[in-house]
């Protein structure tokens, strides 16, 4: 009888994030192919303490362990459970240190803001009032700024007006940028970092009937998702892809433990899906 494996999880949010459901799933689809795995699953709700609590909890009898950092102070522990024997395979977030982790796979995150960048300098013609939505800060959220910055930065009439926090919950970035729209009755467009923020920008927006004069943006467009359902039903004005990590961490983390080759650096490439619905809809009632 094979030894077990013992491999743990713990990934950014799992708590009402589609998303982390996804990467989750992919995980579990590849393990779930080795019966001697046996997975043990963390949530830390987006807490970096909550990560450090559950590392530390988890330093003994660990085989392996897939961790999405939410920030360098998680990078000693994972060094010790390197040392210890611990197979480490980071997803999503690179904490700049590559001796915490045996491999990383994750978004091309600065091409994501980048790409929305470019999508909203084209549409909006190279003029307009923009509200960012952030999620919790960090490579993901850091990167896909810098990105998009970069990419209207040869815009003077483009403007970030404000960057409001959202955390990647639906719930709090309604509440955010519904005080955004009380402090500026102007905004063109808003470039929410993840599609569940998009989404509680576009509610908060209907609420007070503005969200017709709104260009959204948003980042996942994973299948089964809402951002994908957003465009297709001409609210949400484009998504980025954030192709979801999971199987290829798990992949790298088993090749990992039977000493097989993997790659050490990933990096998944994205690409744009768009609601011209929307898109042409926004440009007609700005050009009243």
């Amino acid at each position: 009888m094979p030894r077990t494996t013992h491999v743990a999880v713990i990934l950014h949010i799992l708590r009402n994030q589609p998303f982390g459901e996804i990467i989750l799933k992919g995980i579990r689809d590849v393990l779930d192919e080795r019966p001697s795995c046996e997975v043990e699953v963390f949530d830390p709700q987006g807490r970096a303490e909550e990560q450090v609590r559950a590392l530390e909890h988890l330093k003994s009898g660990l085989d392996g362990l897939i961790v999405s950092p939410l920030d360098a102070s998680v990078g000693p522990l994972l060094k010790t459970l390197r040392a210890s024997g611990v197979r480490v395979v980071a997803v999503d977030n690179d904490i700049g240190d590559p001796d915490a982790q045996d491999a990383l796979v994750m978004a091309d995150n600065h091409s994501i803001g980048a790409t929305l960048g470019l999508f909203m300098k084209e549409v909006m013609e190279g003029v307009g009032d923009i509200v960012e939505i952030r999620g919790i800060d960090g490579c993901p959220c850091h990167d896909r700024a810098a990105g998009f910055r970069r990419a209207i930065s040869d815009q003077p009439r483009m403007r970030i007006i404000e960057s409001c926090a959202g955390d990647w919950y639906y719930d709090l970035a309604r509440e955010s940028f519904a005080s955004v729209l009380e402090r500026h009755p102007h905004i063109d467009a808003v470039f929410a970092q993840n599609d569940e923020m998009a989404r509680g920008a576009l509610d908060a927006a209907a609420a007070v009937s503005r969200e017709e004069a709104l260009l959204v943006t948003g980042v996942d467009a994973v299948p089964g998702a809402f951002g994908i359902k957003l465009i297709s039903r001409g609210r949400l004005a484009a998504s980025c892809l954030n192709p979801p990590s999971g199987k290829q961490a798990a992949l790298a983390l088993l090749a990992a433990l039977d000493g097989e080759p993997f790659q050490a650096r990933t990096l998944l490439p994205t690409s744009i899906l768009r609601s011209n619905d929307r898109i042409q809809s926004w440009q007609a009632r700005r050009r009243r």
